[in-house]
């Protein structure tokens, strides 16, 4: 592979082990554990500010992104505490990743320790307004619905088309003055936590009552009461959350298909569907937002129990080509290689950003990036991977493949919807083809 430079992915040497901080991968020896988005920014955030002391306030601003008020959330502490799980020897006695009591966290590195820092934003980085690919109509479409209550915003599409950064860009430009918004990734709500909470209902409930004064207090009272925590916790949010905030309430939960509820996920959603529908005067201030991952192994099979039915989804598909131009800039790719690029690709957001971040740090020539004779390789060569073992796990779904490049007889009605959702393929003019020249050429090979 040409490659330009001398210039490597920023690599981070740890007690434990390396982190590879442009892919988000800790390697122990032989063993590997991927960082959820937050958890890399969270880390990235606090090398490069290293030995420094950084507040959870500047983190909320910083990684989570958040701008005017704002929300008084755990979230710093919950990640960390996932992260120190991966990264640290022992993470109940960390040594790079240390708690300042009364400030924040310091990351402190090893003495031999160097970090090569990449010269661009890599895929999987967290939200940035700058690095934001606007989605105008999808975004009028969200809007929409955050004006008026009763009904979620629904965010769907398959995995890796953007959902979060989408969320994390309506939270920074849609929260107005008085509004509290408390977002929480699907991971962080676990079943048993080790801080008092015995379920993950009741860990929702902290991080509420987290965005609130005295909100602790209010909610050991309510949650002291005979009830099923369902119902406290409406109590909860309709007597004491809701009334403490100025503005709206707006709670965001990225990756909400992932949500277990402890076994009962139709309760979960029953409860969200309530929240949404409710009249009564306090919860017009309470607007929900989801996202929801539309791949097939991720599928809600009952629709009737989750609130995804109650407002059509803002569902998410590839960038459009001027989007492109606003990514690349800067970069060393001309206008028709990025013509090239999006052809090649039909715009899919993980694998344009891919491309452009390889020739950003100079891993990669111009050229290259637009070029299908390395599909084994990188950028591609990962992603495309995950794509074909998820189908060979699914023979089923992988005939339906064979079938639509072949193009012989039209795949089983449930199969092609479900390669559609996951973004395998797509219905141009009546007819499925693969959703890119680029994952057809090598399912053609590797299939």
């Amino acid at each position: 592979m040409e490659r330009r430079g001398d210039v490597h992915p920023a690599t981070l040497q740890l007690e434990a082990g390396t982190v590879d901080l442009a892919r988000g991968v800790m390697h122990r020896g032989d063993d590997r554990s991927e960082l959820t988005t937050k958890e890399l920014a969270l880390l990235a955030y606090l090398v490069a500010r290293s030995g420094a002391a950084v507040s959870r306030d500047e983190l909320l601003r910083e990684v989570w992104g958040f701008r005017g008020n704002v929300p008084n959330s755990r979230a710093p502490d919950f990640t960390m505490r996932r992260l120190r799980q991966k990264i640290e020897l022992d993470f109940k006695r960390p040594r790079h990743l240390l708690t300042v009591h009364g400030e924040g966290y310091r990351f402190l590195a090893s003495s031999s320790q160097r970090v090569s820092a990449p010269r661009s934003q890599p895929p999987g980085a967290p939200y940035t307004r700058d690095g934001y690919a606007a989605r105008p109509g999808d975004e009028a479409a969200a809007r929409s619905l955050l004006i008026h209550p009763g009904a979620p915003v629904v965010i769907s599409g398959p995995a890796r088309v953007g959902k979060t950064w989408f969320l994390d860009h309506l939270l920074v430009t849609e929260a107005g003055p008085g509004d509290v918004v408390v977002r929480i990734e699907a991971d962080q709500l676990e079943p048993v936590l080790e801080d008092g909470a015995h379920s993950s209902l009741e860990q929702l409930a902290l991080e509420l009552a987290y965005a609130i004064p005295a909100g602790e207090a209010a909610l050991r009272e309510v949650w002291a009461k005979a009830g099923h925590e369902r119902r406290r916790l409406t109590r909860f949010v309709e007597r004491c959350v809701l009334p403490a905030i100025e503005g709206r309430l707006i709670l965001a939960l990225d990756g909400a298909d992932r949500w277990s509820s402890d076994g009962d996920p139709s309760g979960f959603f029953g409860m969200l569907r309530s929240w949404v529908s409710l009249r009564r005067p306090a919860w017009e201030d309470f607007r929900l937002l989801l996202t929801i991952s539309t791949d097939p192994a991720l599928l809600v099979e009952d629709a009737r129990l989750s609130p995804f039915n109650l407002a059509p989804p803002v569902r998410l598909g590839d960038l459009p080509r001027e989007s492109l131009d606003m990514l690349a800039e800067g970069v060393a790719l001309s206008a028709s290689h990025l013509d090239d690029l999006h052809h090649l690709t039909h715009g899919h957001a993980e694998l344009v950003r891919r491309a452009i971040y390889a020739v950003a740090t100079g891993t990669l020539a111009p050229d290259r990036a637009v070029s299908t004779d390395a599909m084994q390789e990188e950028p591609f060569g990962s992603f495309l991977k995950t794509r074909l073992e998820a189908l060979r796990a699914r023979p089923g779904l992988a005939h339906a493949v064979r079938q639509v490049l072949s193009r012989g007889q039209e795949p089983d009605v449930r199969e092609s919807s479900l390669l559609v959702s996951a973004g395998v393929l797509m219905r141009v003019d009546g007819r499925l083809q693969p959703s890119s020249p680029l994952l057809e050429r090598y399912l053609r090979a590797y299939l």
